[in-house]
């Protein structure tokens, strides 16, 4: 049984049916989950660095999707971004293995954590229900009429409820765009452990306005570098 979930969870469909064909019990996989609902709290994995859900590529204007997800193999509520330009999905998702919910926006990690806590006995309900079968040509996903429920009430608390959290996120080159040189301290040949010193200063006093600067000190050191150099080819013009 360990080795169809094995399967199952890698997304290898020739060991799949290999293992069905030998006679594994799919049913054994589902009542293992059974037996794990019954007996275990569904377990969250926190989301650990402030701004892990906000990330944008290079020409992008949006940041990409970030979402919840609950995983009933393995008992487990989490949140994450999808990273892929494209928007694919993983084989666990695609097959409903594995259960995602798109959040409205990116959170940052302490209102994104309080999601997960808030959503966790509904979560719950869900994964208790969730069935993996054979379908003939994949493992997939199914819930029982209790679990569409919750999935349908969890849905309508991420698509109706206020999710921004108490702070903002800015990029760091939109924080001191509206900002002079002169306000910046920023001057022609000015030192790179300067340009350090006054990145640490703005993150701070953009904290202190509720503002969270993604990427931190290490991003606004490469705003201010663009500025310094900015201002470097503006005075040689």
């Amino acid at each position: 049984m360990r080795k169809l979930i094995d399967a199952t969870a890698s997304g290898d469909l020739s060991e799949v049916g290999r293992l069905i064909a030998s006679g594994t019990d799919v049913s054994a996989v589902n009542q293992e989950r059974a037996t794990l609902s019954a007996t275990a709290a569904l377990s969250i994995e926190l989301v650990e660095a402030e701004d892990a859900l906000f990330v944008k590529y290079s020409g992008q204007n949006d940041w990409q999707p970030a979402y919840i997800e609950i995983d009933p193999e393995v008992w487990v509520l989490r949140a994450g971004v999808n990273h892929d330009l494209g928007g694919a999905v993983t084989f666990d998702v695609w097959h409903d293995r594995v259960i995602r919910f798109p959040l409205p926006c990116p959170l940052l990690a302490e209102d994104a954590n309080n999601v997960l806590e808030t959503v966790a006995p509904l979560a719950s309900r869900i994964a208790a229900g969730h069935k993996v079968r054979w379908d003939g040509n994949n493992m997939v996903g199914y819930l029982s009429e209790e679990s569409a429920e919750a999935c349908d009430a969890l849905r309508h608390y991420l698509g109706s409820s206020n999710l921004t959290g108490d702070l903002d996120a800015w990029e760091a080159g939109d924080y001191i765009a509206n900002c002079s040189d002169g306000d910046l301290e920023l001057f022609d040949g000015i030192e790179d452990i300067e340009l350090v010193r006054i990145a640490k200063c703005l993150v701070e006093d953009a904290r202190g306005e509720r503002i969270v600067i993604i990427g931190g000190a290490d991003a606004m050191v490469r705003a201010l570098e663009f500025r310094r150099n900015d201002l470097a080819r503006s005075l040689r013009m």
